[in-house]
């Protein structure tokens, strides 16, 4: 029985006695600094992805080791903290369909909010002070612009008129003076095409969708009732039976007007802070800062066909989390009976794929989790000595 479960230890004691013993060995093999700050960090993640996999009835061994480890490396050593307040990340579970046609989950890891002001100031070249803001729409704000070698920079004064996120923007003072990142809304566009390729639309019908705004993509009908549609064959006493099904073309989170806003704004700051040049001073760390925004590429042509549980998050990271055909665990492995052939206008492709609808939640379910959420993080206490952005 595990030599009595390591003499008493919990699951979790065990987990991050391994895991943050293997980064360490990672970090010395790969010559990256590993200190105390770092096992914090790791501890931190271990302790919040723990909790949700107890909630969800999963066990560690549900998941890949070599998955959590990439995803504990970047927390590590990207210098972002689990438990900041305010967010500085998140996590997600993600069920993902093998080459082999199985079933597994796969932990995800992305930064959002005070995560960006945090890479900017350890990683930004020559960076000395980050301060941040979103423009709403109604705000009467300035655009920077160069007047040869001097910065004129945005002036802005909040209104408080809406939450309609038009831009993210960061000053950024240096040795030499300051600089400038901002991001403008209809930027944005890019990741909401990566999200919709990701949902299998063809590219035919991805160039179509390219010559409108991110704000037609988001509320007309005509986008936010369209669907994708897959045929479903299953093999029942000898024969084949195939049945069309339907799932949406832009998940929820991005058309709720609970959290559509929220998602925008995010995906806002993350594109401000990626435009300023890092010095990682490792290519290793400069690849897991990377991986952050995989998904986010439009020039990405893998289709993800999948659930997302949010772990620690608000609901608006929920971009996939209507899809209809995800296994639960007993499904992970499975066999050939179950076939799925997904259809688009333009494109057919056949994965393997076991055949279990998940309930798709509605708006009222969505403003439920997402006020339960937003009272338990008031009712969490902060960590002092987290440095906040200026921005909060």
């Amino acid at each position: 029985m595990e030599e009595k479960r390591e003499i008493g230890k919990s699951r979790l004691q065990i987990a991050t006695d391994s895991y943050v013993e293997s980064i360490r060995n990672y970090a010395v093999k790969s010559e990256i600094p590993f200190t105390k700050d770092e096992t914090q960090r790791i501890m931190n993640a271990i302790r919040t992805v723990d909790g949700i996999l107890q909630n969800e009835g999963l066990a560690w061994a549900t998941l890949s080791r070599n998955n959590v480890e990439s995803v504990l490396q970047q927390v590590a050593f990207l210098k972002v903290n689990p438990s900041a307040m305010p967010r500085e990340c998140y996590f997600i579970l993600r069920n993902r369909k093998t080459k082999e046609g199985a079933w597994v989950k796969d932990l995800e890891f992305g930064i959002e909010g005070a995560g960006n002001d945090a890479i900017l100031r350890h990683f930004g070249v020559d960076v000395r002070e980050v301060r941040s803001y979103v423009v709403y729409e109604g705000d009467e704000f300035e655009k920077p612009y160069y007047d040869g070698w001097e910065v004129k920079l945005p002036k802005y004064r909040p209104l408080n008129k809406t939450k309609k996120p038009l831009y993210a923007v960061y000053l950024i003072k240096t040795s030499s003076g300051y600089e400038v990142s901002i991001a403008e809304r209809e930027e944005v566009k890019t990741s909401l095409l990566a999200h919709i390729r990701q949902n299998g639309v063809s590219e035919t019908r991805l160039r179509e969708l390219e010559k409108y705004s991110l704000d037609d993509l988001l509320t007309k009908d005509e986008f936010v009732n369209e669907k994708v549609t897959y045929t479903v064959r299953k093999q029942e006493n000898g024969k084949w039976v195939e049945k069309t099904q339907q799932r949406d073309m832009i998940g929820l989170a991005w058309t709720s007007s609970v959290s559509r806003e929220k998602v925008v704004e995010r995906k806002l700051r993350n594109i401000a802070t990626r435009k300023f040049p890092k010095d990682f001073s490792h290519t290793d760390i400069e690849t897991l800062y990377e991986k952050t925004f995989e998904d986010e590429k439009y020039n990405n042509n893998d289709v993800i066909d999948t659930e997302e549980i949010i772990i620690d998050s608000e609901i608006d990271y929920q971009d996939n989390a209507n899809a209809e055909t995800i296994p639960n665990e007993s499904e992970l492995n499975v066999s050939d009976d179950f076939v799925v052939v997904s259809e688009t206008k333009n494109k057919t492709e056949t994965v393997v794929e076991p055949i279990k609808k998940t309930k798709r939640s509605d708006d009222t379910e969505i403003i439920k989790e997402y006020l339960a959420q937003e009272k338990a993080q008031a009712e969490k206490p902060k960590e002092t000595k987290q440095e906040v952005p200026d921005w909060f």
